[in-house]
């Protein structure tokens, strides 16, 4: 339901999500017909799939920064790298696949890694919108990032707060082994 109030992210999931998909069941459909799949569908996918998994982290930072009262209008998109190896496709596919297929729970662990993160309390509910009362400036500077508790999300790099990224270099994730 949170997708549906945050039409940026919205259109941005739904422009990259519906060719890549598009595309994984035409090739799969081929493929169990026994026919050949060309080397440039495979190309493809391997292009697409960044671009989805990018628009698919934005989407979740925003709702993330929603949720914790924090200014949506700083995380930016960033697209990432296409996938050089065959063998990574498999993997990162399924990820990006469970990620979809549970938008919320998505959701619940990018605001929990924050959360733990900038040590922030209060537990927050993926479906949850808090407004920022005021200046956060005194939250923040109570934060103390820690780089061991991190979001694993595949190359996360949403911008930290202000207060924290005076305090930590880093960005606010770092890609998972």
């Amino acid at each position: 339901m949170w997708l549906l109030r945050d039409l940026p992210a919205l259109i941005d999931i739904a422009w990259s999500f519906w060719p890549l998909i598009i595309m994984v069941i035409s090739s799969g459909r081929r493929a169990m017909s026994g026919k050949q799949i060309s080397p440039r569908v495979d190309d493809c996918i391997m292009h697409m799939l960044p671009i989805a998994e990018a628009r698919l982290h934005y989407a979740l930072c925003r709702q993330a920064w929603r949720a914790l009262g924090w200014n949506v209008r700083e995380v930016q998109l960033e697209i990432l790298s296409p996938i050089t190896n065959g063998s990574d496709v498999a993997r990162r596919f399924a990820f990006y696949r469970a990620q979809m297929m549970d938008l919320r729970a998505a959701a619940t662990d990018f605001i929990e890694g924050l959360r733990q993160t900038y040590r922030i309390r209060t537990r927050v509910d993926a479906n949850t919108v808090h407004v920022a009362h005021g200046s956060t400036d005194a939250h923040f500077a109570r934060c103390s990032p820690r780089p061991e508790a991190r979001p694993q999300y595949p190359n996360c790099h949403c911008p930290a707060p202000q207060r924290a990224r005076a305090t930590e270099n880093a960005s606010a994730c770092a890609l998972p082994a």
